[in-house]
């Protein structure tokens, strides 16, 4: 395959991408009448393992996923990866949270991730394709990286923004 053929497949690979729909990992939980306004109502709407996002009396906003969740009180399992020393290392803790210390709480949303996700993925393959190109081959490998990272990161944005576009927003629960 000539590298000009395996551009055009490459290439027609990330356009019929663009077609796909995205896919949810979990059902949606419908939204209530109406904010709840006891943990004893929360607890019909929301199970455990929903991932929230809890803004607390003082203003304060935490994200994780639900624990365990009682009339009194309710659990919050946030989970922090350091990778700034290239270890990895993964820390988890769990809070406590009583309803007075509660002022909203929201599920849902994707907080634009796919785009940079998209991003991301689509400029390394951008790359990966230009490398493979030009790898046997005499061009202008610098410039190929250069077009081919830049076209494949532009339609992976594109996708990741269709399949932001197809997520709910936030809903205060």
């Amino acid at each position: 395959m000539s590298p000009t053929q395996t551009f055009a497949t490459v290439v027609t690979m990330m356009v019929c991408s663009l077609a796909a729909q995205p896919i949810a990992a979990q059902t949606a939980v419908p939204p209530p009448a109406g904010p709840a306004s006891s943990f004893m109502e929360l607890a019909k709407v929301l199970k455990p393992g929903t991932v929230i996002r809890i803004t607390d009396a003082n203003g304060h906003k935490a994200s994780g996923t639900l624990g365990e969740l009682s009339t009194t009180s309710l659990e919050l399992r946030e989970t922090k990866t350091d990778i700034s020393n290239l270890s990895g290392t993964v820390t988890a803790r769990s809070r406590r949270f009583s309803e007075a210390d509660v002022r909203s709480i929201e599920t849902g949303g994707s907080g634009g991730h796919g785009v940079l996700l998209g991003l991301s993925v689509g400029a390394g393959a951008g790359a990966l394709t230009a490398a493979a190109i030009c790898g046997g081959y005499r061009c202008q490998t610098g410039e190929a990286v250069a077009l081919l990272t830049g076209v494949g990161g532009g339609i992976g944005a594109l996708v990741g923004l269709l399949t932001d576009s197809g997520k709910t927003s936030p809903t205060t629960v």
